[in-house]
């Protein structure tokens, strides 16, 4: 309820000022490009604000890694490869676009080549978007993901969602150290619209929340407007949502997953939460 009552104010608050500015015409014409907002909570015990996520961001490429927990076990920081690999993203996102422009598959092959000499992991998943032909071209290998909402009346309809890849039991598909071959990812093309929603999180958020449950978090910051004015607030607000439910005996996407190999379950999952909202 307080996170509730904290996420309507601080939203009445960017309203105001968004109105202001329009009024006194400090505006900028609308361009297609990412307008994102992110936030992770660690899982309890972490070293650091991500735990074992990473992930890079700019206008035109949206890119989140989680670092495979069996290294964890081996005495391996996690965190270090999923750090990696969104580090190469970006530097040959940033130093060689040409080569890897409008393909998020290519991106993915050229990052893990580049990180392999880092010991461990990751899931992963790219999107990228043509503001001139109006697509977003994604990239997924593992149980990381992504939903694309389109604004309907009043409500959120889907637009396209990213499908887990598990190798068996809570074990994905991943790129690494005797990892699988980049080339396994799954790909996905949709048009887009300007104000249209993307969600882009690690297994942390699918794990313990429903399409439903995001999609209700989202409604009231886009009631009486079409976009959402502070994308970083509504990723806290889902974040927070997705780990109450991980320490909690509900129903999760988590629990269904489990009980369909026979094993049973009662809760989400704890794990390391990044959502990032765009």
């Amino acid at each position: 309820i307080i996170l509730m009552l904290k996420c309507v104010w601080k939203g009445f608050a960017k309203s105001f000022i968004f109105l202001s500015a329009r009024r006194y015409g400090k505006t900028q014409s609308p361009s297609l490009v990412f307008n994102y907002g992110l936030h992770s909570i660690p899982t309890f015990g972490s070293k650091t604000p991500t735990g074992g996520d990473a992930y890079y961001c700019n206008k035109e490429v949206l890119a989140i890694a989680d670092g495979v927990s069996e290294w964890d076990e081996a005495g391996i920081n996690v965190g270090l490869h999923s750090a990696g690999l969104c580090k190469n993203i970006e530097e040959i996102y940033t130093g060689e676009g040409k080569s890897v422009e409008n393909n998020p598959k290519a991106l993915l092959s050229h990052a893990v080549e580049r990180t392999m000499s880092i010991v461990g992991a990751s899931t992963c998943c790219i999107m990228m978007l043509n503001s001139i032909k109006k697509i977003i071209r994604a990239a997924n290998i593992g149980d990381s993901g992504f939903l694309i909402l389109r604004k309907e009346g009043f409500g959120l309809s889907s637009l396209l969602r990213s499908t887990d890849q598990w190798r068996e039991l809570d074990i994905p598909l991943q790129v690494g150290t005797r990892g699988d071959d980049p080339e396994k990812a799954d790909v996905y093309t949709t048009e887009i619209m300007e104000n249209d929603i993307i969600i882009l999180g690690t297994d942390g958020l699918w794990s313990n929340l429903y399409d439903k449950q995001i999609m209700d978090c989202i409604v009231p910051f886009i009631h009486g407007r079409d976009t959402i004015l502070d994308p970083e607030l509504v990723a806290e607000m889902i974040a927070q949502y997705a780990f109450n439910m991980s320490n909690e005996s509900r129903n999760t996407p988590f629990k269904d997953k489990v009980l369909s190999y026979q094993v049973n379950w009662i809760s989400g999952k704890p794990n390391d939460i990044t959502v990032i909202v765009a």
